[in-house]
């Protein structure tokens, strides 16, 4: 099975480090990856090429709407691959996702379509207008899809209240390598002494984008 990624961009995020993790996860030699990203090449390129799998760029920058140079860039990438699943991350992924199926196979018969949304919305109208744009477009776009993943059923909460069909949802949360990240006496007292903190003192950590 072939299965093809597009995400906004390949720097150090939430959902571009979720990425790198399950593509290297997937040791299934019937499974094989390619990865779009709509702008250039970002910090976590080098480690999803490391693990064997194809990037390409289209080379948007921030806020830049794709020409039809853009468009017919993303035609070959995709008709190149010829994959089975098209997994779009975030609301401009989603939304290059749905039209690479198009491109690829408008009648949906060759082809399988995911949306993977990747964060919470509590009010709509603080999010920046184009992101605001991109999600009221997604509600109407959101039939399309076999699937649409989340990862926290808050997530999926928030995005049906505000038109995402419900019967598409599915929640997949966030999966950390026990074997990394696991209880360590030996290291937890060694942090203390180098912090100066007592061992009985009370600790709380904010830790992102591991």
């Amino acid at each position: 099975m072939k299965i093809m990624h597009i995400i906004t961009d390949l720097d150090t995020g939430g959902a571009e480090i979720m990425l790198c993790k399950l593509l290297s996860s997937l040791h299934d030699e019937a499974l094989d990856s390619s990865v779009i990203s709509l702008m250039d090449r970002g910090q976590v390129t080098k480690r999803i090429e490391a693990l064997g799998v194809r990037v390409e760029t289209l080379g948007l920058n921030q806020g830049e709407q794709p020409s039809w140079q853009t468009i017919k860039k993303l035609r070959q990438f995709v008709l190149a691959f010829n994959p089975n699943v098209i997994q779009g991350w975030m609301y401009h992924g989603n939304i290059v996702a749905t039209i690479a199926v198009f491109l690829f196979d408008p009648m949906y018969k060759k082809v399988r379509l995911f949306w993977n949304v990747r964060q919470t919305l509590y009010d709509i109208n603080s999010e920046k207008i184009k992101t605001r744009r991109l999600i009221i477009l997604s509600r109407y776009l959101s039939f399309l899809p076999h699937g649409i993943i989340y990862n926290s059923s808050l997530s999926a909460e928030q995005h049906c209240n505000v038109g995402y069909l419900s019967k598409k949802t599915k929640i997949i949360p966030n999966g950390f390598d026990l074997q990394k990240f696991r209880p360590d006496k030996n290291r937890r007292q060694q942090l203390r002494k180098e912090l100066g903190v007592s061992q009985s003192a009370i600790l709380i950590g904010h830790i992102s984008r591991l």
